[in-house]
């Protein structure tokens, strides 16, 4: 009977670890962690569950509140807390829709608007995303994104030229609920010239760095923004940044 009994035990732990490895990585790491949907300076392709909300507190001033519309599109809206009287209403409303997927590899589009009241023009974009798992557990995750950005003014988008945001991030989990970041953003302008069509990146570009304490419910990072290529940073480490995000 104790021979029987170890083979079961044994049939079963192979069984279990089979399980895991076969398991949807990215699925994974959407259950482990609230914030899978973003970074600190790069957003993920992740979306959230349909019905999920988030509410997001950057350093205090900044928010962001997303909806699950479905298991693949989820709506967004970001703007400051208006703690000064008088602060004009505006933000960020954007959508971002998963437009493919498999265990370890996604990508998702996301078009945005930022508006501010009183204002004559706005400024839209299209952002396009994407993660891949490096291990079969979604403990490592790369992201990518590409951010378009033009200006509209008068119902017209002004089109000799436009913003290009080219950024990358690593996400690894080292415990169960601690998580690296490290990310870098490069800005850049394409436009057209008498010469022809030109592109020019920044020489300054920003890197972050820190860690993640991640659950199902409530996810926060402590990280250091820091410009690069710039000595203008406050302090050697850079600019202490601290995010949360609860999921209900």
């Amino acid at each position: 009977m104790k021979i029987i009994n170890s083979l079961f035990a044994l049939g079963l732990g192979f069984f279990s670890f089979q399980s895991e490895a076969l398991a949807d990585a990215l699925d994974n790491r959407k259950e482990a962690d609230a914030a899978a949907h973003r970074g600190v300076i790069v957003p993920s392709a992740e979306t959230l569950g349909k019905g999920d909300i988030t509410f997001t507190s950057f350093e205090l001033f900044f928010f962001n509140l997303s909806y699950g519309l479905s298991e693949n599109t989820q709506a967004s809206f970001s703007s400051v807390i208006p703690l000064i009287p008088g602060t004009p209403f505006g933000g960020v409303f954007s959508v971002k829709q998963k437009v493919m997927k498999t265990n370890r590899f996604q990508v998702s589009v996301m078009p945005h608007l930022t508006w501010a009241a009183g204002a004559e023009g706005a400024v839209i974009g299209l952002q396009v995303l994407a993660d891949y798992a490096l291990d079969p557990n979604g403990k490592y995750v790369i992201s990518l994104s590409d951010n378009n950005i033009f200006a509209l003014t008068g119902g017209d988008v002004i089109t000799d030229g436009f913003f290009v945001n080219a950024s990358v991030g690593l996400t690894a989990r080292l415990r169960k609920k601690l998580a690296l970041i490290v990310e870098a953003n490069v800005p850049a302008v394409a436009g057209n010239t008498e010469e022809g069509a030109q592109f020019s990146a920044s020489e300054l570009f920003t890197a972050n760095y820190g860690f993640r304490y991640l659950s199902k419910n409530l996810s926060g990072d402590f990280t250091f923004l820091r410009l690069l290529g710039d000595g203008g940073n406050l302090t050697p480490l850079g600019f202490p940044f601290v995010s949360f995000t609860a999921k209900f």
